[in-house]
């Protein structure tokens, strides 16, 4: 299953069942299979199978909230879910996937409680921040949902929405015309003529509004002795602050 070859894991379970038809863990692994097959009708019958061999099976409960997510019943979702936390009170897993069912129904503030508390029990838990993001980003705070998703990434690099989502957020946070703006080189030119004028030798210079930094350097070359520059959106003021380092500006 986890090499990826599901039709020689089916078989391979199958086989095991017929072997041991009271292998509740050999149910429950076959229902998991056929999620990732596509065929959940089967999967949720030989999950509920695993259950009735083993009727505190935490993680089987948990497979039925999946599975009836996916096919959109989310009340029987959360009530699943909410059986696997009851049985297994510290189910990390558990907890995010009640908190990804309670976004699907609209409860975002108590998606967001029981997606905090999945991370208490398990930190490494990528899809947690990623989900958390989301509802940041729903909520247009962006730049929460900027530093959500990027702990998701640093946990787990190849999270597909969590790097999907990140670039979104950064195309909402960094206005259309700045980029258009930074590469007109005769604004660029007309500044760096001003303020040479401007600027003179150990002065102390404030600028509003860095963008990329690049006038905050110009002020520098002409001079400046020390320069304070600010930026009111994070992440443009984070990669400005990467630009006039990389420069050798970060002195100034």
């Amino acid at each position: 299953k986890d090499l990826g070859k599901l039709n020689e894991a089916e078989k391979c379970t199958r086989k095991a069942i017929q072997l041991d038809p009271s292998f509740a863990e050999a149910f429950y692994n076959l229902g998991g299979i056929l999620v990732k097959l596509g065929n959940l009708i089967e999967a949720t019958l030989y999950t509920v199978k695993a259950i009735k061999i083993k009727p505190n099976y935490a993680d089987a409960y948990l497979n039925l909230g999946v599975i009836s997510r996916v096919l959109g019943n989310l009340y029987k979702a959360k009530l699943f879910t909410l059986k696997a936390i009851k049985i297994k009170p510290n189910f990390g897993e558990a907890y995010f996937n009640l908190g990804a069912i309670l976004k699907d129904l609209g409860k975002t503030e108590e998606s967001m409680v029981y997606l905090k508390k999945s991370l208490e029990i398990q930190p490494n838990l990528a899809n947690s921040y990623c989900l958390i993001g989301s509802i940041h980003q729903q909520k247009l705070d962006l730049e929460k949902a900027i530093e959500s998703y990027k702990k998701a990434l640093e946990i787990k690099p190849d999270l597909i929405e969590a790097r999907v989502n990140l670039e979104h957020v950064y195309r909402t946070a960094i206005p259309n015309w700045h980029l258009p703006m930074m590469n007109d080189i005769s604004r660029n030119n007309s500044y760096l003529a001003a303020i040479k004028c401007a600027v003179k030798k150990s002065q102390f210079v404030l600028e509003i509004g860095t963008g990329s930094g690049l006038l905050a350097m110009m002020a520098v070359d002409a001079g400046a002795e020390n320069v304070v520059t600010c930026e009111v959106s994070k992440p443009i003021a984070e990669v400005a602050e990467s630009i006039i380092a990389k420069n050798g500006y970060a002195k100034n």
